[in-house]
């Protein structure tokens, strides 16, 4: 297990659920979020912060990863814990925008 920094760029629905993707900072690499309760998903207490708000668009967040769960269909996907994720900030402030993730 791991405490990774992502920054979201994609919360979408997925079966009455949640799918939520992003960059991590740590690797620079693109990330799927998957929880272990509904396969391929996320419920929507899990992609909530402690405060109740959901995760929203360029949001930088930490979460605990564990195993990767990769799929011929999403090899980015990875499993996260139970433990809640915690909001460090916007994705918008002048240093972001020499970000470049790695191809």
């Amino acid at each position: 297990m791991s405490i990774d920094r992502i920054v979201c760029l994609a919360n979408s629905y997925k079966h009455n659920h949640r799918c939520v993707a992003g960059i991590s900072l740590v690797t620079k690499k693109w990330i799927r979020l998957a929880g272990r309760k509904i396969p391929g998903c996320l419920t929507v207490k899990e992609t909530c912060y402690p405060d109740g708000n959901e995760t929203a668009i360029l949001d930088v967040f930490e979460a605990e990863l564990d195993e990767p769960c990769g799929s011929n269909c999403h090899p980015e996907d990875i499993f996260v814990t139970e433990k809640p994720w915690r909001p460090v900030r916007r994705f918008d402030e002048p240093r972001d925008q020499s970000f470049s993730p790695r191809t």
